[in-house]
């Protein structure tokens, strides 16, 4: 994470942003830019790609590495105002905030301790992309979008594309196998 503003209200809402796939951490680098470039370096606080540290198996051996676990999203810590908005929807490879884009609404307390706790222990818990299929419902199970449940829409590696409802509008979020349980028949 980096902080934009040391003396940055401690207490701003954090907004979660979608980027194009593989530009986290390019986006990140560009807001910050931006932001310091720009006039309004007091309405911002932090700015991350949420990554967790994972034991992975590389060429044999065991290894840490950091992995982003909520892969397309960036987090930014702001005072929304339409200055704010547009610094941020005007940055390239941002396609806007989840939720509704007009008016996002921040994440809980609650969803910032949880993505905090995430990046801070880490997982060395391994997805086993067996247990999934297209048109399988699951519920998240960490992340921001702890408690929702939705069904694969598509499957890309490791990563599961999910339509949740968020905000009462189907949105595909991207999502690690090992951030979602598959439903039982019963419960789905």
């Amino acid at each position: 994470m980096e902080t934009i503003n040391d003396t940055a209200e401690c207490r701003l809402p954090w907004y979660v942003i979608t980027v194009q796939p593989g530009f986290e951490g390019k986006v990140k680098l560009a807001l910050l830019e931006r932001i310091r470039a720009s006039s309004l370096k007091d309405c911002f606080g932090e700015v991350c790609v949420p990554e967790e540290t994972m034991e992975q198996e590389v060429n044999g051996k065991k290894k840490m590495v950091a992995k982003r676990f909520l892969p397309r999203y960036v987090l930014v810590q702001m005072d929304m105002s339409p200055d704010t908005w547009h610094l941020v929807k005007q940055t390239p490879k941002v396609l806007g905030f989840v939720g509704n884009d007009r008016d996002p609404i921040p994440l809980t307390e609650e969803e910032i301790l949880t993505l905090r706790r995430q990046m801070e222990e880490g997982t060395s818990v391994k997805p086993d992309k067996e247990d999934f299929e297209i048109d399988v419902e699951v519920e998240v199970k960490e992340g921001p979008f702890q408690g929702f449940s939705g069904r694969i829409s598509e499957i890309k590696g490791d990563i599961l594309v999910v339509l949740l409802s968020v905000f009462g509008r189907p949105t595909p979020v991207e999502l690690g196998c090992e951030q979602v349980e598959r439903l039982s028949e019963s419960e789905g």
